[in-house]
Parts: structure tokens; C-alpha cells; sequence
């Protein structure tokens, strides 16, 4: 009997013992997460991104953890700038005026999801625009210095939506070849700006800008001769339509020319390589008897001597 006691003991506390390991494994994988909710609970933010403040060649180099940074979807530097990069500006300087083929490449970078509101082809370009404009300040010259653009989907802004670092540099010397095939490139953009003036045109009684796809180019180009022909010159020149006296049409005129000609010297062009003056009413591209033909006679001509 207490045998038959004993074994009937061991066969219930296997009973039991299997029907807990069962219940506490259905109670696991009840609870478990599938993959895809798994891998959705581990996704991690992209950290903030920060590039340094390198220029260098076989002969020069210099490097800051510091740089030039940018709001999102905005051109201008966020100032101060480090002393750093001042210091390695000055010392650029002393080594570009050593050697007349010496040239440094800016390229400005942005992302693809920024939005544009400057006057050149993309925000990359218009962050090196205000690089270079920093670098002549500093007393580099504008013909040792070339723009570029990159979109980059790697670069990430922090809390404040600033990117830091949002500029790249390269520093080298031009071959012979490779200077006459620059000069060649000017010469192009000298007849096509010639040929094709820049056109800006207003709303009525305004002397607001904005700017199309078309008219960006331009203005790169424009920059971009100017740049590098500090004895070129160019006429900005006021037009208007015929509502209105003619006296008070061509002071309209004068002062969209002037507003255009402050938006360029912000943008880096030398004030004195900018004429302005006014034709008022007197020289229409398109009948005055239509409001589409008055706001195309609303504009400011941008003419290359």
C-alpha cells in the first residue's frame, strides 16, 4: 500500500510540474513581441551630424572642430564665428597670394527636404555665396575662390535646427590647361549675360523680389563673372509702366534700381562695380494697354559693360 502510495505521489508531481511549465510558456508567448513590433521599438534617431572646419593640400593645412553653421533652410552664417576660423583664414590668405594658380573650392551643403528662398540655384550654393562673401571681408580675393553645391541627405540639424558645419573645402593648384579652360568658361557667361540680360520684374507700385528657376542661374552667373572681373561693371537700370505721371514713373524706376542694387551688394557684389539709373515709361517690351503688358514693362534690367 505505501508503495502504491509512493508512486502515485511521483506520478502527481510530474502532473502538476508539466501543467506549470506549460501555463507559464503560454503565458510568455503571449507576451512576446513580434519582429516587426520589435524592430519598431528600437528605432533610433539619426544623431546630429557636425563637420569640421578643413582646408588643405599637399603644402597647407589647417583644421577646427569648428566651422560656419546655418539655420535650416536659411543661407546666412549664425555668428559669432570662432576665432579659430579667423585664424585659419588669415594664414589661408598668406598662402593663397603666394601663388596666382592657387584656388579654393567652397561647396555649400543642404538636404533635399530645405526649402529655398534665396536668389541662387539652391541653398547649397547660396551657403557657400556667404562663405565667400566672409572669406573677402577677411581679405581673401574672390578670384581665388570657386562655389559649389552638394545635397546631402546625411547631414542633420540639432535641437535648434542648426547645421553645423554646413560648408566643405578644397584646396589646390590649377593646371595650365585647366586655367585657360576657367578663362574660356568666363568668357561664355560674359556673351551670355550680354546677350540674355537679367530681367527682374515687380508687382504694381511694389519693389518686392522674387525669383524664378530661370533668374537664379542668372544670378550665379552674374556673381560668378563678378567674381572673378573686378574691372566689369553693371548697369542696373529701373523701368515702369505708363501709370502715372512720367516723373513719378521714372523716380519708381530709380528706386526699384537701387533696391536691386542693395539686394546685389548683400548678396557679395562690390558696390562700386554697380551703376544704377531709371528709364521710367520711355522704353516699353510690351504694350501698356494690357495688365499683362504693364507688369512685364514693371521691371529692372540687369546689363554687363
Amino acid at each position: 500500500m505505501k508503495k502504491t502510495l509512493y508512486i502515485l505521489g511521483i506520478l502527481l508531481t510530474g502532473i502538476v510540474g508539466s501543467l506549470l511549465t506549460w501555463y507559464i510558456g503560454c503565458c510568455s508567448c503571449s507576451g512576446s513581441k513580434t519582429p516587426t513590433e520589435q524592430e519598431a521599438a528600437t528605432v533610433v534617431e539619426p544623431l546630429t551630424t557636425s563637420y569640421p572646419f578643413k582646408i588643405a593640400d599637399a603644402n597647407f593645412n589647417y583644421l577646427s572642430q569648428d566651422n560656419f553653421n546655418f539655420y535650416q533652410d536659411k543661407d546666412q552664417i549664425i555668428v559669432p564665428v570662432s576665432e579659430k576660423i579667423d585664424t585659419g583664414i588669415t594664414v589661408l590668405k598668406d598662402y593663397l597670394s603666394k601663388n596666382n594658380l592657387n584656388r579654393l573650392d567652397i561647396t555649400g551643403l543642404y538636404t533635399i527636404d530645405e526649402t529655398n528662398t534665396t536668389a541662387f540655384p539652391n541653398l547649397g550654393i547660396a551657403r557657400a555665396n556667404a562663405v565667400k562673401n566672409y572669406f573677402i571681408k577677411h581679405g581673401v580675393d574672390s578670384d581665388n575662390i570657386n562655389l559649389n553645391s552638394q545635397v546631402t541627405n546625411e547631414m542633420v540639424a540639432d535641437e535648434q535646427s542648426v547645421y553645423n558645419g554646413a560648408v566643405s573645402f578644397h584646396l589646390y593648384q590649377l593646371s595650365d590647361d585647366e586655367l585657360n579652360e576657367r578663362k574660356h568658361k568666363l568668357e561664355e557667361i560674359h556673351d551670355h549675360i550680354v546677350a540674355d540680360p537679367l530681367l527682374l520684374h515687380f508687382d504694381f507700385g511694389s519693389k518686392k523680389l522674387t525669383f524664378s528657376d530661370e533668374e537664379r542661374l542668372k544670378i550665379q552667373e552674374i556673381v560668378t563673372y563678378i567674381d572673378h572681373n573686378h574691372n566689369a561693371v553693371l548697369d542696373v537700370i529701373g523701368h515702369s509702366d505708363t501709370i502715372g505721371s512720367a516723373a513719378k514713373n521714372t523716380q519708381l524706376g530709380l528706386e526699384r534700381a537701387n533696391f536691386v542694387k542693395e539686394y546685389l551688394v548683400i548678396i557679395g557684389i562690390n558696390p562700386e562695380q554697380i551703376k544704377t539709373s531709371s528709364e521710367g515709361p520711355n522704353r516699353p517690351i510690351a504694350s501698356n494697354d494690357t495688365e499683362e503688358g504693364r507688369a512685364t514693362n514693371r521691371r529692372v534690367e540687369i546689363i554687363l559693360e
